[in-house]
């Protein structure tokens, strides 16, 4: 006889249960990735798993056939830590609560505009340090809100939320309303143990996001610095990634490209790897924000950003790929594992949980991805989120499809590159929708002459 069956049965704290009207999940509140769809009925049991009734007391809900799926159901719930056995009745609260599709699942939560750089490509531009954060309790209330409309993780960012003193008191409620914090995005400048030791204590295994674009102060230019000033806060950025990585905290460097950086990439290259992260992202400023008056300060040409960055793909390849690293528009070692061609059908944003997402600013400002600051869809603080999430304005975004971008329709790579970003495409042409992004334009030719061959050369890819 199974030795659990006379117990209270219920949910673990580290999972809880989402979904929309269509479709139902056990979902980790703790390991990214941990999503099971459940069938009706195996949805309906776990919503009777609140601690008040005995295993044997469900299976008198079932058929004596039907009792068998649910002894496997349970001992797969064990198997990944699931489900909790008493010997006493506790109280769990599940709420059986459901959305319409599309459902929001994602959001990326800009706390705060302050920050303690002056980055010359930031994005909010004039909104940095204006000082229109939302106040605690309009949070509060988003996020009951959020977890009402079964969102899942939240990703943290600013400005610097670290400038925000109640940075914890607003990851606690994400937490308490059962979502799970995926990201933390900060300049690292700030990093103390004291800040390690508070985010090592959140059930949500999350990695932090570090700003770092050179490993000279000189190029902290680009940051808002001057030499003197800028090799003092290059050493506590530099000694926060340190603090991070020794507390096994997984850390993510987001480097820009730009003229300050161009010529010191490769040793960049080694100037991360020896600091033990877990992998590097390298981007390309956006014409957006701060970066439309400081271009000419610090943007390169395309066809010398992807010279560089060729080269930093050669080099990680030669060395056999010590740590993962990713290029914008040139290489995502993710996609090239399953890769499928697009067709004209496929969604535009269906890309890393975008088109299941949102960012919303500090203002309360809600817009489709965090690039289109100046493209609010609406604003918490007058309508809802639900309303917003499901309006027409938002739902056109999220619907666009391959085939809609018309100075895409003749081209024979748009199934490769899915018409590229849509907002490089607004920001070089103010138009979101029918425009091509030139960068995926470039980048694609560039990926298939001098890339492909490359990745081919060390057997990572054998498509296209």
């Amino acid at each position: 006889m199974k030795d659990y069956l006379r117990k209270y049965i219920s949910l673990s704290e580290d999972y809880t249960l989402k979904g929309s009207e269509e479709k139902q999940f056990l979902f980790s509140l703790k390991i990214p990735g941990n999503k099971f769809f459940l069938t009706e009925e195996q949805f309906d049991f776990l919503c009777m798993c609140n601690g008040q009734k005995t295993v044997n007391n469900l299976l008198n809900n079932y058929e004596k056939e039907s009792r068998q799926n649910i002894y496997s159901f349970i001992e797969n719930l064990i198997n990944i830590d699931a489900v909790c056995f008493n010997s006493f009745s506790c109280e769990k609260i599940l709420e059986k609560k459901s959305v319409k599709e599309p459902r929001l699942q994602a959001v990326h939560f800009e706390i705060t505009n302050n920050c303690n750089m002056n980055c010359l490509h930031c994005y909010h531009g004039e909104k940095l340090n204006s000082k229109e954060d939302l106040p605690f309790a309009k949070i509060h209330d988003l996020i009951k809100e959020m977890k009402k409309l079964q969102v899942e993780i939240v990703a943290i960012g600013g400005g610097e939320p670290l400038c925000r003193k109640d940075v914890f008191d607003i990851m606690d409620l994400i937490e308490e309303n059962e979502m799970r914090i995926s990201a933390f995005f900060t300049n690292g400048s700030l990093i103390t143990n004291t800040i390690v030791d508070r985010l090592k204590k959140y059930r949500s295994h999350f990695a932090v996001y570090v700003s770092l674009d050179t490993f000279d102060p000189n190029g902290m230019i680009f940051r808002g610095f001057n030499e003197e000033t800028g090799k003092s806060v290059l050493d506590k950025v530099i000694n926060g990634i340190k603090i991070l990585v020794n507390a096994e905290i997984p850390v993510i460097i987001n480097t820009v490209v730009n003229k300050y950086n161009i010529n010191q990439l490769s040793k960049m290259y080694d100037f991360i790897r020896d600091l033990k992260v877990k992998s590097w992202r390298i981007g390309f400023p956006k014409r957006t924000g701060s970066f439309k008056k400081n271009m000419e300060k610090i943007e390169e040409s395309w066809e010398e950003i992807a010279k560089a960055c060729l080269s930093i793909l050669q080099q990680h390849l030669e060395i056999g790929r010590p740590f993962h690293i990713q290029i914008e528009y040139l290489y995502r070692e993710e996609l090239f594992a399953n890769f499928e061609e697009l067709s004209d059908n496929s969604f535009v944003c269906d890309y890393e949980l975008r088109r299941e997402g949102c960012c919303i600013k500090p203002d309360g400002n809600v817009v489709s991805c965090a690039y289109c600051t100046d493209i609010p869809i609406g604003n918490i603080c007058i309508d809802s989120l639900e309303k917003i999430w499901y309006s027409p304005s938002m739902q056109s975004v999220k619907n666009i499809r391959v085939c809609d971008v018309k100075e895409c329709h003749d081209c024979p790579m748009k199934s490769i590159c899915g018409t590229g970003c849509r907002i490089n495409a607004y920001f070089l042409h103010k138009d979101f929708l029918n425009a091509k992004d030139d960068y995926a334009c470039a980048a694609i030719k560039f990926f298939i002459e001098k890339v492909k061959p490359l990745l081919k050369k060390y057997d990572i890819i054998s498509l296209i």
